[in-house]
C-alpha cells in the first residue's frame, strides 16, 4: 500500500488546536520521527475510581465520606492536586504518589465520569430504564474492546482501522506472555507466530539498554516491553503502534481497601516509569497513555467490605503532548440518590460516553475526525462527538 493511501486514513500527526477545540486535553502534536503511538491500560474488573480521586472541599468531602462509609480514604491521607477547570482541589489515592508528580508537571490529566452510553441520558430516563446501554455493568460485552488471542483485547477502533485499510484480511496483532499486545497501523512483514514472536523478542533485547528502571511487576514488565518496542519498532514496521496492556484484580466485591492500595501502587509506579522512558527516548510528546475499565463501582459499600458494580468513572491520560495538570469533564456530586445517581447507591450516570473518550484518543493517534466517525459510528448519537475539554 502506498503512503498516500495510508495517509488518506491517517493524518500527518499534525493537529490544529481547532480540531479538538481550544480547550482540548491535547496540545498540537509533532510528527517528527516516530508517528503517534497510543498505549491503553485496561484495569480489569471495574476500577473503583471513587477512591482514585476524591474532592477535598469540606462539604464535598463530607458527602463522599458519608456515602462511602468504611471505604472512605481519610482526608489527611489523600495526595492533594489542584484543578483550575473545576476551581477546587482534589486528593489522589495515597498509593498514586508518583502520578501526582506527573500531574503537577502537566504530563497527566484526569477525565471525569466516563462510561458506557449509546446516547446522552438524563436521570429521569435512567430511572425509567429508557435508553440504557445493553452492556451496562457487564465485564465482557463492552464494544470498546475486540478480543483477539485468549486473554488479550485490543481497542475496537484499531481492528476497524485495519479492516478499513486492508479489507477482509485477518486482524494482525502481536501478543506476549507478559500480557502486552501490539497492534500495528497496517499489516507488517514480520514472519512467525503472533504470540511471543521471536523476531520481536530479539529486537527488544537488541537496542541500547534503557536507563529508566521499571518496577518488577506484571504491569511494569508490559510497559518496559512497550518502551523497548517504541525504541526499535520503526525498523520493523511498528512505527505507528497501538499497545494494549492490562492490570487485573479490580473486581473488588470483598476487602477492597488493601487490594486497591496494592493495585494503585503497581499502576502508579509503572506509569511513571513508562513516561520517564518515553522522555529518555525523546518521544514523550508523541506517546499517549490512557486507562480504561469496564465500569466504576458503586460509592456505597456492600456487606463484604467491598463495592458492587457501578457505571461512570474517572480515567487517566498521560503523555508529554497533553495539556495535563487538570481535571476535565463534569465531576459527579457524590450524593447518594442525588442528581448524578442512577439509583440510591452512588452509581454515577456518565457525563462523557466511552465512544467520545475513545474518539479523542483515536484522533491523538493521528486519525482525522471524519475517519474516526467511520470507525466509531456511535458518535453520531452525540452532539459533541469527541471531547472538547
Amino acid at each position: 500500500m502506498s503512503a498516500t493511501t495510508r495517509r488518506s486514513l491517517l493524518g500527518t500527526g499534525l493537529r490544529s488546536v481547532t480540531t479538538l477545540g481550544a480547550m482540548s486535553l491535547f496540545k498540537v502534536a509533532s510528527a517528527r520521527g516516530l508517528d503517534q503511538a497510543v498505549l491503553a491500560i485496561n484495569l480489569i474488573g471495574g476500577n473503583d475510581s471513587n477512591n482514585m480521586i476524591v474532592p477535598l472541599d469540606a462539604a464535598a468531602y463530607e458527602t463522599y465520606a458519608r456515602g462511602r462509609g468504611e471505604l472512605a480514604i481519610p482526608k489527611s491521607s489523600l495526595v492533594t492536586i489542584v484543578s483550575s477547570r473545576q476551581q477546587t482541589t482534589y486528593g489522589l489515592h495515597p498509593s498514586l504518589v508518583e502520578l501526582r508528580g506527573l500531574y503537577d508537571r502537566g504530563a497527566l490529566g484526569i477525565v471525569a465520569n466516563v462510561g458506557s452510553l449509546t446516547s446522552p441520558l438524563s436521570r429521569l430516563q435512567v430511572l425509567a430504564q429508557r435508553g440504557l446501554p445493553s452492556d451496562l455493568m457487564e465485564h465482557t460485552s463492552d464494544s470498546r474492546w475486540k478480543f483477539v488471542h485468549p486473554g488479550f483485547a485490543a481497542p475496537s477502533w484499531t481492528a476497524a482501522l485495519q479492516q478499513t485499510v486492508f479489507g477482509k484480511e485477518p486482524f494482525e496483532t502481536f501478543g506476549f506472555s507478559s500480557g502486552l499486545l501490539v497492534v500495528p497501523e497496517e499489516r507488517t512483514k514480520i514472519e512467525g507466530s503472533q504470540m511471543d514472536n521471536p523476531r520481536l523478542l530479539k529486537a527488544m533485547t537488541g537496542g541500547t539498554p534503557l536507563r529508566t528502571v521499571f518496577p518488577s511487576t506484571g504491569l511494569g514488565k508490559q510497559l518496559e516491553q512497550a518502551a523497548k518496542l517504541l525504541q526499535v519498532g520503526g525498523s520493523l514496521g511498528l512505527g505507528h503502534p497501538v499497545f494494549s496492556t492490562s492490570l487485573a484484580g479490580f473486581d473488588t466485591h470483598r476487602d477492597q481497601l488493601p487490594k486497591q492500595a496494592e493495585l494503585f501502587t503497581e499502576l502508579s509506579q509503572a506509569m511513571a516509569a513508562f513516561y520517564e522512558a518515553t522522555r529518555e527516548l525523546g518521544i514523550a510528546e508523541r506517546v499517549t497513555t490512557y486507562t480504561d475499565s469496564e465500569f466504576n463501582r458503586a460509592l456505597a459499600p456492600n456487606a463484604f467490605h467491598g463495592s458492587d458494580h457501578g457505571w461512570g468513572g474517572h480515567q487517566l491520560v498521560m503523555g508529554g503532548g497533553i495539556s495535563g495538570g487538570d481535571v476535565f469533564g463534569a465531576f459527579p456530586s457524590l450524593e447518594l440518590g442525588g442528581a448524578n445517581d442512577a439509583g440510591s447507591h452512588g452509581v454515577w450516570i456518565p457525563a462523557i460516553a466511552n465512544h467520545q473518550y475513545q474518539a479523542t484518543l483515536a484522533e491523538r493517534y493521528g486519525l482525522r475526525p471524519w475517519d474516526v466517525a467511520k470507525l466509531i459510528p456511535e458518535l453520531r448519537n452525540f452532539a459533541s462527538p469527541r471531547l472538547q475539554l
